[in-house]
C-alpha cells in the first residue's frame, strides 16, 4: 500500500512539475509577445520622433536666411525695393505656415514678435536699434533650442556691440 501511495505521490509530483513547466513556458511566450509588440511600438515612435527632429532642425536652418537678409537691409539702411519686400513677405508667409505645423506655440510667438518688431521698425512705427533686435532674436533662438532639446537656458549676449 505504501508503494502505491509513493507511486501516486511521485506521479502527482511529476504532473505538478509538468503543469508548472507548461505554465512557465506559456507565461514566457505571452510575455515575449508583449515585449515584441512594445519593442516595435517604441521603434516606430523613435523613428517618427527622429524624422520630426531632423525636419525641425532643417526648418529652423531654412527660416534664418530671409530674416538675415531683412536684418542686413535694415541695418545698412538700404532702400528696400518693392521686389525685396514682396519676396520677403512671401518667404515670411511660408515660414509662418511651416512654424505653425512643426513648432510649439512659444516658438511661433517669439518668431512673430521678432517679425513684428522688424516690420514696425521698417515702417517707422518703432525706432530700430540693434540691441532691441538682438533681444528679440536671442529669445527666438533660445526658444528654438528648447524646442529641439539642445539646451533649456536662455541665450544672453555678453558682448559690447
Amino acid at each position: 500500500m505504501w508503494e502505491e501511495i509513493i507511486k501516486v505521490l511521485g506521479l502527482a509530483g511529476f504532473l505538478i512539475a509538468a503543469v508548472a513547466w507548461l505554465i512557465n513556458k506559456l507565461t514566457k511566450h505571452f510575455l515575449d509577445q508583449n515585449i515584441e509588440i512594445h519593442k516595435k511600438t517604441l521603434e516606430l515612435e523613435h523613428e517618427k520622433n527622429s524624422i520630426t527632429y531632423r525636419e525641425k532642425i532643417e526648418l529652423y536652418k531654412e527660416i534664418s536666411t530671409p530674416i538675415i537678409k531683412l536684418i542686413v537691409a535694415i541695418e545698412h539702411e538700404q532702400k528696400m525695393s518693392q521686389e525685396f519686400i514682396t519676396n520677403f513677405e512671401e518667404e515670411r508667409l511660408i515660414i509662418t505656415a511651416q512654424l505653425s505645423m512643426f513648432a510649439p506655440q512659444y516658438v511661433f510667438d517669439s518668431y512673430n514678435n521678432l517679425i513684428d518688431y522688424l516690420y514696425n521698425s521698417s515702417e517707422g512705427k518703432e525706432q530700430y536699434t540693434f540691441q532691441q533686435f538682438r533681444e528679440f532674436a536671442m529669445k527666438f533662438l533660445s526658444d528654438i533650442r528648447k524646442d529641439i532639446g539642445v539646451y533649456t537656458d536662455e541665450i544672453i549676449y555678453n558682448g559690447n556691440r
